[in-house]
């Protein structure tokens, strides 16, 4: 009888370990539908864009926002904004002005490798990752050298994700 009560307790200290663990905000089906990449160049053209313009910061969609300093607040609600659309090659700085750390990271969490480029010096599975949680007022820049939509998290706490959309 005690060995019966003592495996149930450890299945579920397992199960409730691994939930977790492996909980995000996001799927790993939208992760994978939404990962497109491309060794094609960008155009680079003086055409008037779609995209209006109000006071240095460019609104294409609600979702998606491109800001010309590309910078991602993390504070205690999340990232802010949670979507940014950038041009291959840009820069974002990932700032913590929240209350915890951050460890902005690429999805899938915790492996960290769906963004495609990778070196003998990272940390986990791609060069997407601060590789360390940085404290208040601490920051992080990442340049984006694939086209594609990148899912990230916050490693520390996972369920805090965003979206870069590289073009």
């Amino acid at each position: 009888m005690n060995k019966t009560v003592l495996l149930i307790v450890i299945a579920l200290i397992i199960l409730i370990g691994g939930w977790f663990l492996f909980s995000t905000k996001e799927t790993n089906s939208d992760v994978i539908l939404n990962n497109e990449t491309s060794t094609e160049e960008p155009e680079l053209s003086d055409e008037t864009s779609t995209e209006s313009s109000t006071e240095g910061v460019m609104q294409k969609d609600e979702d998606a926002i491109v800001s010309p300093g590309h910078t991602v607040t993390y504070t205690d609600n999340g990232y802010a904004p949670q979507t940014l659309e950038i041009k291959i090659g840009d820069s974002v700085t990932f700032v913590n002005d929240s209350t915890r750390g951050m460890w902005t990271a690429s999805a899938l969490h915790p492996t960290h490798t769906l963004y495609p480029e990778k070196s003998d010096t990272d940390c986990f599975g791609s060069s997407f990752d601060a590789c360390k949680a940085l404290d208040h007022g601490e920051e992080w820049t990442f340049t984006f050298t694939h086209v594609g939509e990148w899912k990230y998290h916050n490693h520390v706490n996972a369920r805090d994700t965003g979206t870069v959309i590289v073009k």
